[in-house]
């Protein structure tokens, strides 16, 4: 049997750890294990308006995601996509790229998930033409590039009959996530 070593001896590197970054983690943590279940985190990138809001929810940046539960930023996130954001963002080269490198940091969550604020049939029929577009969306070609990231990053999008549902089912999630992880942040 391997004798384990003691506390004063083992290295942790200075970059990733730092003593108030460590406290405020334990206190994120006991937080979200209070009675009442998760605190939800929206990130403070969402634009006033859009989005969701929950009854037991805090703002503050996210690295991955737009929602995920306090404590467990690096665990569980949820990406939310209205299907205009949805057909803007595979539209363009740079905002399909930024969507990639956002699911390519989902892979490397325990639980991470796009939920489109829409069903799979409304998604097929682009929206209309706003403000100072161009050219109207291309659903074939918008729709060949949402199978290639499913292909490519191994996630499966959950279809939704819009805002409601999707807050729904966003937050059900969430909760299985919190529920299934949260042993690993203790």
């Amino acid at each position: 049997m391997k004798t384990p070593k003691a506390l004063s001896t083992v290295r942790i590197p200075s970059a990733t750890y730092s003593p108030a970054l460590a406290e405020q983690r334990q206190q994120e943590r006991a937080q979200a294990r209070l009675v009442g279940g998760p605190v939800f985190v929206r990130d403070d990138r969402e634009k006033r308006g859009h989005g969701w809001t929950f009854d037991r929810c805090q703002v503050k940046r996210l690295e991955t995601g737009d929602y995920s539960v306090l404590g467990m930023e690096n665990i569980c996130a949820v990406e939310r996509k209205s299907k205009a954001d949805g057909y803007q963002t595979l539209r363009g080269v740079r905002s399909r790229r930024r969507f990639a490198a956002e699911l390519e940091r989902g892979q490397s969550m325990k639980f991470f998930a796009v939920v489109f604020e829409c069903s799979i049939s409304d998604f097929r029929e682009p929206p209309p033409i706003h403000g100072n577009m161009k050219r109207p969306y291309n659903k074939d070609e918008t729709w060949h590039h949402l199978e290639r990231l499913w292909v490519r990053y191994g996630f499966t999008p959950c279809w939704c009959d819009g805002r409601v549902q999707a807050k729904a089912v966003a937050e059900r999630l969430l909760r299985c996530a919190y529920l299934e992880h949260w042993r690993d942040i203790c």
